[in-house]
């Protein structure tokens, strides 16, 4: 040991290896919370204001990222076609994405899908992270990261259950031209 180099007694480092791993748990959690926002009813109020009259109550609503044609995470179009921060909800067979309106304290609407003429309904990752990816019949891609609550990773579980709740709603709802 060098003379003049201190060390820090056992119990101390310790303690100091337990503040650093529960910072980073703290970090890494955060972004693992779900991305499921239908119980916040705040949320789901703006989001019913921003259907469509007589539109269904949706079946789900997550806080997302919308990429407009993106193929997927590892696509080259998918880091140069911008994004917007917003929600995604699924009623009455379509996706919904909408963005919140700050100035007006509303919710905008950017995109409507119909999943009932979509080509395919997929997912793509990288390193973890799931995007759930919808090719129209017009060949034109749009991707969606659900986003867990601390804004730092996707939520891949809740994008898994999207996807599996597509598929089933499609298997139901059989169009001739998929």
């Amino acid at each position: 040991m060098h003379p003049t180099r201190r060390t820090t007694p056992p119990p101390f480092r310790l303690l100091r290896g337990l503040r650093v791993w529960a910072a980073l748990a703290t970090l890494v959690g955060a972004g693992c919370a779900t991305s499921d926002v239908s119980s916040d009813q705040k949320i789901m109020d703006g989001v019913m204001e921003c259907l469509p009259p007589r539109t269904p109550t949706p079946t789900l609503v997550s806080r997302a990222i919308w990429f407009p044609h993106a193929r997927g995470v590892g696509a080259v179009e998918s880091w140069n076609t911008g994004y917007g921060s917003g929600v995604l909800a699924w009623s009455d067979g379509q996706l919904w994405f909408m963005m919140w309106n700050d100035a007006e304290k509303h919710y905008d609407m950017q995109s409507v899908i119909p999943l009932r003429t979509a080509q395919r309904v997929y997912l793509d990752g990288l390193f973890g992270g799931l995007v759930l990816v919808v090719e129209s019949q017009n060949l034109s891609f749009d991707a969606f990261k659900l986003m867990g609550r601390g804004n730092i990773r996707s939520d891949p579980a809740r994008t898994r259950e999207w996807l599996a709740a597509i598929e089933a709603w499609r298997a139901q709802h059989p169009l001739a031209t998929y």
